[in-house]
């Protein structure tokens, strides 16, 4: 059996990642429904769209942690990161992805 190599690490990365992004653009929806300025329905739209192609990443994502035996454990939103314990091939991994301060 191997431990996690790079591919299995971006697949975490991602798997973790992708949710988040989906927060974000669902906060940022609702602001521009409440903004006041004529063009925010073309800024709804657009934003909506961006999450459908989020979706649309995460089944792949998650077809592909299946096939190579990953299984997320653990996880946990921080201000400041993203950690997460994984389990691969049988080795237990711990994975921590930092964000922008």
């Amino acid at each position: 059996m191997r431990k996690a190599d790079t591919e299995d690490m971006a697949l975490v990365k991602a798997y973790l990642e992708l949710p988040v992004l989906l927060d974000v653009l669902e906060l940022n929806i609702k602001k521009m429904k409440q903004a006041d300025f004529k063009l925010r329905h073309i800024f709804e739209l657009q934003l909506k769209s961006i999450q459908d192609e989020i979706i649309k990443q995460q089944r792949p994502v998650r077809q592909r942690m299946r096939q190579k035996g990953i299984k997320i454990i653990d996880e946990k939103r921080t201000p400041h990161s993203l950690d997460a314990e994984f389990l691969c091939r049988g080795f237990w991994t711990p994975f921590r992805c930092f964000g922008a301060r």
